[in-house]
């Protein structure tokens, strides 16, 4: 992840983070929205090494993934949307073809029920 990737999903990242320095506390890191100089310092702070060995640290958790539970993040839906819609051809929206998901363009069911858990509008 890049940083810029980061402060716009800072606050889906707080349980990655939390789990990777278990002393943090949420609403401090909350608070920093990002603030990479800030969250050197309190992660320095925070395990009692210096300020370079922290940025290190913070470069190290930042060069893996964006882990799962903060990419299908709530706050993350309008952007997950639009990057789904970067993978559809020319014309298509993230919300068309329905008829993949049990009902053809034309009203017609193709599923005898709805799925589980939702019941008919």
């Amino acid at each position: 992840m890049d940083w810029n990737e980061i402060v716009a999903n800072w606050p889906a990242l707080a349980g990655s983070i939390l789990t990777r320095w278990p002393g943090a506390d949420e609403d401090t890191v909350l608070a920093m929205d990002g603030d990479r100089p800030a969250f050197v310092a309190y992660v320095s702070r925070l395990e009692n090494i210096p300020e370079a060995e922290a940025e290190e640290r913070i470069a190290q958790w930042s060069e893996t993934a964006m882990p799962a539970d903060a990419r299908m993040a709530p706050v993350r839906d309008s952007q997950t949307i639009r990057e789904a819609g970067a993978e559809l051809p020319p014309g298509e929206e993230p919300l068309d073809a329905d008829e993949q998901f049990g009902d053809e363009a034309d009203g017609a069911r193709t599923v005898p029920d709805p799925p589980i858990g939702r019941t008919e509008g």
